[in-house]
């Protein structure tokens, strides 16, 4: 029994060896890669300026950040410094240079597993997480977030990597995973939840109707949970071939396809799947909260949805039946706080049903 055991690891660790091999040998997207995806997407990005600097030579090529409209709110809120967004995921390579901002706690203290998946957490952190304006590579779809990232390759990794992240500060947690219903995750989330954290989740990247068949833990429905679907990239917007839905359940469309990112060999790729739609999502809340620091997870939730892009093809799929747009949600946020400032200052009328009008004279 030892022996065979000794076989079976033996072997998932050459296995492990072999895919990080081919993943070294994959290199960064080359220029005709570049003008290909240029051409299939149509790219029309404005040229940048402010906090999406020239400095970043991919910058161009983050079709992403034009579709939902990043690029254009960025003279409403250019950065979301003061925002912490925490990444819990199965692994990531902090090493790339491109992630040298990005923070992390001691990952013995949540999973202390040897072998895990780099690969998904480090393209989920380019997102988030990319210096910007460092005259390389790519740029933060939220600037000067400070992003914390969690290493959790087991669910009581996860449900202790949750409860740090609040603790730690966090405001906006990304969990681009699924898992079997546990009790400790569902506790951490709650207690996320009553400490007014937005919780971004990527749906299943199979196809399922998740309200006949839900999936833990979007089944937690907790309020300032945003469950995210994929969507394809350039409008007119249609959900991603492979992908779960619902109507109840799901609740905003963000693309799933062609969005360059870091990568674990210290080189950059073009990711797709529900995994790195939910990053571009959590993103937009950490702007929304930079903008109004008094919203709660609940909130956010509500502003972001309300202000999505509606599609025919995703009124199905989810509840905000659209993709985000991130510059119409910061017009929402700045109308509300307007409308609170002159509200505030508005001075206050008598009760006049206290007054009986006085007698008439002769």
């Amino acid at each position: 029994m030892n022996s065979r055991l000794a076989c079976f690891f033996l072997t998932l660790a050459l296995a492990c060896l072999a895919s990080a091999s081919a993943r070294a040998a994959k290199p960064s997207p080359s220029p005709s890669q570049l003008a290909a995806h240029a051409f299939r997407f149509g790219l029309a990005t404005p040229a940048p300026s402010g906090a999406f600097s020239s400095g970043d030579p991919l910058l161009p090529y983050q079709t992403y950040l034009a579709t939902c409209r990043f690029l254009q709110a960025r003279a409403l809120q250019p950065t979301a410094a003061g925002v912490t967004v925490a990444a819990i995921d199965t692994g990531f390579d902090l090493s790339h240079p491109d992630l040298s901002d990005v923070t992390s706690p001691d990952g013995s203290a949540f999973s202390p597993a040897p072998l895990f998946d780099a690969q998904h957490g480090t393209q989920v952190l380019g997102v988030l997480g990319a210096t910007t304006a460092n005259g390389a590579g790519i740029a933060a779809a939220a600037p000067r977030a400070r992003v914390i990232a969690y290493r959790a390759a087991t669910r009581t990794a996860a449900a202790l990597a949750i409860r740090d992240a609040v603790r730690s500060g966090a405001r906006v947690l990304n969990l681009s995973w699924h898992c079997r219903p546990d009790a400790a995750v569902r506790a951490a989330l709650a207690f996320a939840w009553s400490a007014g954290c937005v919780v971004v989740m990527a749906s299943p990247n199979f196809e399922r109707d998740l309200d006949a068949r839900p999936v833990f833990p979007m089944s937690c429905a907790f309020p300032g949970m945003l469950v995210v679907v994929g969507s394809t990239l350039a409008p007119p917007w249609h959900r991603v071939a492979a992908g779960a839905h619902g109507r109840r359940s799901a609740h905003l469309a963000a693309p799933a396809e062609a969005v360059l990112t870091t990568d674990a060999t210290g080189r950059y790729v073009f990711a797709g799947g529900t995994s790195i739609a939910a990053p571009i999502v959590s993103a937009a809340a950490a702007l929304v909260l930079a903008r109004d620091t008094l919203l709660d997870g609940a909130g956010v939730a509500r502003v972001l949805i309300e202000s999505a892009r509606k599609a025919p093809d995703l009124e199905r799929c989810c509840s905000s039946g659209g993709v985000l747009d991130v510059e119409a949600a910061l017009r929402r946020v700045s109308r509300r706080r307007t409308m609170d400032a002159a509200s505030d200052a508005a001075p206050s009328q008598p009760d006049r049903s206290r007054f009986k009008p006085a007698p008439c004279g002769d």
